[in-house]
């Protein structure tokens, strides 16, 4: 089987490029728009993940974290102040298969008209596609049941 790469010539500038695929990290990048775009990869089917990344930013110490709409495929965790900005937690239930976006800000508590908008981003595999190699910093928390197993009444046979 022939492998094949991408090379690059050495005076390309890949700075600032939003593409990580060398180190696997889960990283924020921020758009021109001043919003934060995280890419959490490859995600499987029916799996429950834990991801946790940094956000570099100057709002303050202290945060009101809203979900732009209210989602069951993802839920905001925590939000740690750190040095740069904060270190965010969430929750994410790959539950559909095909692309996964979804939106949460996060606003000052000191002065509301001060926020930043954080798009999270992501490939679900569906059934029997592969395992998906996870980036740092996320993490498989559980496995939803498969509904193929659950979808019958029936007990089996009866024994005499």
């Amino acid at each position: 089987m022939a492998v094949s790469r991408v090379r690059f010539a050495s005076d390309v500038d890949l700075e600032g490029h939003p593409v990580h695929a060398e180190n696997h990290e889960t990283s924020a990048v921020l758009t021109p728009t001043s919003d934060y775009h995280i890419n959490l990869g490859l995600l499987s089917f029916r799996h429950i993940y834990e991801a946790c990344f940094d956000v570099d930013h100057h709002l303050g110490g202290r945060l009101d974290l809203t979900q732009v709409i209210p989602s069951i495929y993802m839920t905001v965790l925590d939000a740690t102040p750190i040095t740069s900005g904060h270190s965010v937690c969430i929750r994410v239930k790959a539950s559909r298969d095909g692309p996964f976006k979804q939106y949460f800000i996060l606003r000052s508590s000191d002065d509301s008209r001060k926020m930043l908008k954080v798009m999270v981003t992501a490939k679900i595999l569906g059934k029997h596609k592969g395992t998906p190699l996870l980036k740092t910093g996320i993490r498989c928390i559980g496995v939803e049941p498969d509904d193929e197993d659950s979808a019958t009444d029936w007990q089996g046979f009866d024994e005499q």
